[in-house]
């Protein structure tokens, strides 16, 4: 591919497509597609391993672009393009944080949760 400028002009759009969602694929390959602590895979199609194996990946993979979709949606809202908004933002999600790590603490010293 990087021979010559022309062919660096060109690239395949499932392999971009497939780069955009690498983290979430990484983290969801244990939630979906791996079972038993990565030792086998999930089955669906007892009896069928190959077609398993293709029902299985699809799911993997839309849950994957659905996942990398979500991301987005929730880095835009928690995490707008105004500077001042996502100062605000980040305060009331600091603000939340150490309020629930409080009331955490306060459990914990009361003896009603084991941290």
């Amino acid at each position: 591919r990087n021979l010559t400028p022309t062919l660096r002009s060109y690239s395949l759009n499932l392999l971009h497509q497939i780069g955009k969602t690498t983290l979430e694929t990484y983290l969801m390959q244990h939630h979906i597609w791996l079972t038993s602590n990565a030792k086998s895979l999930l089955t669906l199609i007892p009896g069928y391993p190959k077609c398993n194996f293709l029902v299985v990946t699809v799911i993997y993979f839309y849950t994957s672009r659905r996942l990398y979709k979500l991301t987005l949606f929730l880095r835009g809202m928690l995490l707008p393009d105004d500077l001042g908004k996502c100062i605000r933002s980040l305060v009331g999600l600091a603000s939340a944080i150490g309020v629930f790590y409080l009331v955490a603490l306060t459990l914990d010293s009361m003896g009603l949760v084991s941290l």
